[in-house]
């Protein structure tokens, strides 16, 4: 037997240990309950729905009612309706809810004749019910059979009960007020997320409304971003309840002193508006009541109406209005519309919406105002945008500026447009334009480098407008270049194309402070409108000159003739001073034959090149067959001592492979950075040209030699044909999948690259199509009908055809064995043909994209017909047609002297028929075998 103390002492420690554990699991339930409310602000965060809060606050509520190793069996969570019935919210774990909805259609809280449950009794009370024991309670509503006790805790909703957790447990007394007490503060916590996500809901609404506008300023123009404005009003509005709403947009005509309805949403409801005054406020009020919208603008104050009926102002149009807010459009303090939200349910609006919707408005003044000046710019802008020469758009754009820019009425003093080339500030157009000579006398040109600049150089540098309203102010001296001394104010604005500064406009004024940032924003926004038609201009230039190169070359068949052309476009291309060409000997590893040109209408030098063979930049091209750029020559030691002492600025080196040979050519100008990343791109392209034009005297050289009717002659060209058709198709295929890929990985959602799907499939389809074939050379006997079906039909499933629709007309006589005399290149000249009138059926918008093809049969030969609808043969064109190699010929007959040359292998004709409706119509001419023969 144990002395008194011994038990004492093990006494003590039981309770010690009980103590702990009490402690252990009560930081445990802390924990938990941390967790829960984490869980629950994440949910608010989110903007859940209720019903997703509820099942969370379920799941939840049994975690915290963890006792003595036995949780709670089930929690349910019981909404509230219209203060009277009750509503299954959530269950955990989930069972059969229909049942459960079931037996709480029974409930009816304003009954005294049926029990209404503990759920009941926590709404009635508004406070927590606590039953140890279920049974005990003529109240108790079964919902779980095994239940022996429970819990009920209201969740207010403000002042209204909104909905109850009820916990049940198994065991009887098993929930004790530790668990009471973690529901109830659960309970609080659901009240307050419950309250803060529609803030949530409302503040996320309000940032995507914000988001939609600013997105939509820059792409709308005025009349769809009033609808995006309307739209995105009514998204901020409409989550009042499942009643109607609706919202108008008005703007304010400050000459008639009228407010003009411009959109509203839905759509549809505008007929309301209309139907009183046609959709316009006379604020005058001689017409009669202005309406709130009306007594807004004139306030320059948001209107909240909780009961318009009661308004001295308000005029009924939508007729299940109860409640009714406008807020004013204001830019720079001065109203230029309204936002009006109407609303079928009472009481709809509050001080939040009128918050909310005054910021909104301001945002939407702004995109207003842009989209006003777009517009006037828009119609300004079309007398530039239609321009392509560049020599006659700069002083239309100054033209332009000096009329946008006046100020307070008064003509600007002067306007001036400058580019930007080689650091170098180059005045180009200048309005009045009797004045530009004077300009260009004194200031030709800025060297941005030296110490004054100007305004117009401060904005080139900085890539952003410079506003000097007073010239003469300190901080412009040693800036501010006196072009005209009776200049008191000045603006200049960057010309930006693709991120880059191309030069500047200058307007200048002789009035201080004449402009200020709305002249700015004016100006900025022409600039744009300016530098995208400049680029434009540009590019037409460009064009037009790999235009003309590609046509002169187009009929040399002298390789002297065909460098000077090249390397005179190189000339104008780049605005270089020099360019050369090198080429370079694979076998020896030795450079051969090297020419230059000196100016665009010098004449072609052949020269001993002093290149070095190891080390120097043109090796590196040769090695690389990558094109590299020299941007400041005096700067780079690794440039040869002779090209620096000879005062070059800068150079561009682009490789030419043709056939076996391979060349380099050398650009020099006398100012550094002068090669943009586009005159790079331009100079491949006009290079590639000339690699072609090379091949092509090549080809022409070798069919002198050899003859144009024997095939041995033509094995070659024929050979050169496959590859070169193969190749192009391969590439171009292979670069959209390439591109489509750049793009899906960098921009594309899952529903671009779903989406892109069918793109995909169609290039690998024609891929499937232009992959090598077996080539026949041997003339054999060929079912002309079934060759011309089979080939055509291949053709209306290639994707880059698919807009064809071929139309068979075969000679029947040509069936049952009928056969010519032909081989596999019978096939290419259909294929030549077939993407000529295809060329031009799309080049030129056809509506018409038949294709006719007919069979006939002749005495001795079958004539196939290959007729379309499109522009036909130029006239020009028509003559030369199959007589010279045409590679660009707008629609008049790519390959078409190589496709003759094939069919005269085959003993056979190529001919043209121009049909008196129009088109163009391609026969062909075989030899035919009877039956006989064979």
């Amino acid at each position: 037997k144990l002395e008194n103390w011994r038990l004492e002492i093990l006494g003590s420690l039981i309770d010690q240990a009980s103590d702990r554990i009490h402690s252990i699991e009560e930081h445990e339930r802390t924990l938990d309950y941390l967790e829960t409310l984490d869980k629950l602000v994440e949910a608010a965060k989110q903007q859940s729905s209720e019903e997703e809060l509820l099942q969370l606050i379920a799941q939840q509520a049994l975690e915290l009612t963890y006792t003595a190793g036995e949780r709670a069996h089930h929690c349910h969570i019981i909404k509230v309706v219209d203060d009277r019935y009750l509503q299954i919210g959530a269950v955990y774990p989930p069972i059969n809810m229909a049942h459960i909805q079931s037996v709480l259609s029974e409930v009816d809280l304003q009954s005294t004749e049926k029990p209404i449950g503990i759920t009941g009794l926590a709404i009635t009370h508004r406070e927590p019910i606590f039953m140890l024991d279920v049974k005990k309670n003529p109240n108790y509503i079964p919902f779980h059979p095994e239940t022996q006790s429970e819990i009920a805790v209201p969740i207010f909703f403000g002042k209204k009960v909104h909905s109850v957790i009820n916990v049940e447990h198994p065991q009887p007394g098993a929930l004790k007020d530790q668990q009471l007490r973690l529901l109830m503060n659960l309970a609080n916590h659901t009240s307050t997320a419950l309250q803060i996500i529609p803030m949530f809901n409302r503040a996320q609404r309000y940032s995507k409304a914000l988001e939609a506008i600013s997105s939509a300023e820059q792409y709308l123009d005025i009349d769809s971003l009033l609808d995006a404005i309307t739209q995105q009003v009514h998204l901020l509005v409409k989550d009042k309840g499942e009643e109607i709403s609706y919202a108008s947009i008005w703007l304010y005509n400050p000459e008639s002193h009228t407010a003009d309805v411009q959109a509203t949403h839905p759509a549809e409801f505008v007929r309301y508006i209309n139907a009183v005054n046609f959709g316009k406020i006379d604020l005058s009020g001689r017409k009669g009541r202005i309406g709130v919208v009306g007594r807004c603008i004139l306030s320059k104050q948001p209107r909240l109406v909780l009961n318009p009926e009661r308004d001295m102002d308000y005029v009924k149009s939508f007729p299940h209005t109860k409640s009714e807010v406008v807020v004013p459009i204001l830019f720079r303090n001065s109203v230029i519309g309204a936002i009006n939200a109407e609303h079928a349910l009472p009481n709809a609006f509050d001080e939040v919406d009128v918050k909310n919707l005054v910021s909104f408005a301001k945002s939407a003044a702004d995109a207003i105002i842009s989209a006003q000046l777009r517009r006037a710019l828009d119609q300004t802008a079309q007398a530039i945008v239609k321009e392509s020469e560049l020599n006659r758009l700069l002083p239309e754009i100054a033209r332009q500026v000096y009329a946008l820019t006046s100020a307070s009425g008064r003509p600007a003093r002067l306007c001036y447009v400058s580019l930007l080339k080689n650091q170098r500030l180059i005045f180009e157009a200048f309005h009045p334009r009797e004045r530009f000579d004077d300009l260009l006398n004194n200031y030709p040109e800025i060297d941005l480098e030296r110490d004054q600049i100007g305004i117009n150089g401060h904005a080139a540098l900085t890539g952003k407008s410079v506003l000097a309203k007073n010239v003469h102010d300190e901080e412009w001296q040693g800036i501010y270049i006196p072009y005209d001394p009776e200049v008191n104010c000045s603006l200049g604005v960057p010309i930006i194309i693709e991120g880059h500064v191309r030069g500047v406009i200058t307007v200048e004024h002789t009035d201080v402070n004449a402009f200020g940032q709305y002249h700015c924003e004016i100006l900025e926004h022409f600039a744009t409108q300016a530098a995208l038609a400049i680029k434009r201009a540009q590019e037409f230039e460009e064009a037009k000159t790999l235009r003309y190169v590609a046509e002169q070359l187009a009929p040399i068949e002298n390789r002297d003739e065909v460098l000077r052309i090249s390397l005179q476009g190189a000339l104008r291309l780049t605005q270089s001073n020099l360019a050369s060409i090198k080429f370079w000997d694979l076998g020896t590893e030795t450079y051969g034959e090297a020419y230059k040109l000196e100016s665009p209408v010098g004449e072609l030098i052949r020269f001993q090149t002093t290149a070095r063979a190891e080390g120097g930049y043109t090796r590196q091209v040769i090695n690389s067959l990558e094109r590299i750029t020299i941007r400041d020559i005096q700067a780079d030691p690794n440039v040869s001592h002779h090209i620096r002492t000879a005062g070059w600025g800068s150079m561009l080196l682009v490789p030419v492979v043709h056939r076996d040979q391979l060349a380099v050519v050398t650009l020099f100008s006398r100012h550094r950075h002068n090669f943009t990343a586009a005159q790079e791109e331009l100079l491949v392209t006009l290079l590639s040209q000339t690699a072609i034009a090379l091949d092509r005297v090549e080809q022409l050289q070798e069919l002198r030699l050899l003859g144009p009717h024997n095939f041995a002659s033509w094995w070659s060209v024929i050979k050169g044909s496959m590859d070169h058709r193969l190749r192009s198709d391969m590439g171009r295929s292979l670069l959209a999948l390439d591109r489509l890929k750049i793009y899906l990985e960098k921009h594309a959602s899952e529903l671009d690259w779903v989406g892109h799907l069918e793109t995909l499939r169609k290039e690998i389809r024609e891929l499937e199509h232009i992959l090598p074939s077996d080539f026949s050379a041997e003339l054999r006997t060929i079912p002309i009908n079934q060759f011309v079906q089979g080939f055509f039909q291949s053709v209306r499933h290639r994707p880059r055809f698919e807009h064809l629709t071929i139309e068979l007309d075969l000679d029947p006589e040509l069936n049952d064995g009928v056969t010519v005399l032909a081989n596999d290149l019978l096939r290419e000249v259909f294929t030549t043909i077939v993407e000529n009138s295809s060329h031009a059926l799309t080049k030129y918008q056809c509506g018409d994209h038949r294709l006719i093809v007919r069979t006939i049969k002749g005495e001795n030969n079958v004539t196939i017909s290959i007729r379309d609808h499109g522009p036909g043969i130029p006239n020009h064109v028509r003559a030369v047609l199959f007589r010279k190699p045409i590679e660009q010929s707008e629609g008049g007959g790519v390959g078409l002297w190589k496709a003759r040359g094939f069919m005269q292998t085959m003993k056979g004709s190529l001919d043209h028929i121009q049909p008196a409706d129009g088109g163009c119509e391609m026969v062909i001419s075989v030899p035919l075998l009877a039956k006989a023969h064979y």
